[in-house]
């Protein structure tokens, strides 16, 4: 199972981390992948002044917002949109 974790630390959740994790399990749901991806909320990062961030099997993302989440999908974790 692929993993996403999103930073829910105060400076991330304030700038809209629950907004960009919403995304992830719309959009993961949309594609029918909830049994290949997992969605969790996780610990601060210490990256703040870097926006959102976002984990993705181990690799960071920053600045994220819930309109990069399809790309995000689609190219780091190998699933098309339909």
């Amino acid at each position: 199972m692929q993993k996403i974790q999103v930073c829910m630390g105060n400076s991330c959740r304030l700038k809209g981390a629950p907004l960009v994790a919403h995304a992830f399990v719309a959009e993961i749901k949309k594609r029918g992948l909830t049994a290949q991806v997992e969605v969790n909320g996780d610990f601060c990062q210490s990256q703040c002044r870097e926006g959102i961030i976002v984990k993705i099997d181990g690799e960071y993302f920053t600045h994220v917002r819930p309109i990069d989440v399809p790309e995000l999908i689609s190219h780091y974790l190998d699933y098309e949109e339909e």
